[in-house]
């Protein structure tokens, strides 16, 4: 009932209410930037911000009590229920320390790291499911 007021006021005021945001931590500081200059623009508009997993923040979307999420978002997620937007692409990487024997700056195939220590998202959390996903593209196991 509260956020029916809430939606009532903004449309007799469009240049006020509330946003309800939900983000993950690494956007989180692109996220305070944004906000800060919408503010700037429309001081009567006031933002809810949910630091979560894609998970859990997309959960919250479906069942509204988000109005939008800023997330990483894996195009083979199935979601036909929702709209979603690329705003930047960025590439997943390999990294080692410097001094490592295998950071000699030449690009080696997935198949050559096999035997190197890894440290990997949980399988069954969101970031976890991409990695599962890239692996099993290739027909190699999870490390």
């Amino acid at each position: 009932m509260k956020q029916g007021i809430k939606e009532i006021e903004h449309l007799a005021d469009p240049t006020q209410g509330e946003v309800r945001i939900g983000t993950i931590e690494p956007v989180s500081p692109v996220l305070s930037e944004i906000i800060c200059r919408v503010t700037r623009r429309h001081p009567r508009v006031t933002y809810d911000v949910t630091v979560g997993d894609t998970d859990m923040l997309v959960r919250k979307l479906r069942e509204r009590s988000l109005d939008v999420v800023l997330t990483r978002w894996n195009a083979l997620t199935q979601a036909d229920d929702l709209a979603a937007e690329t705003l930047y692409t960025s590439t997943l990487a390999i990294m080692a320390d410097k001094s490592h024997p295998l950071a000699n700056g030449k690009r080696l195939p997935l198949p050559d790291l096999m035997r190197e220590r890894w440290a990997l998202s949980p399988p069954d959390s969101f970031f976890g499911r991409i990695v599962v996903e890239l692996f099993q593209r290739r027909q190699l196991p999870l490390p």
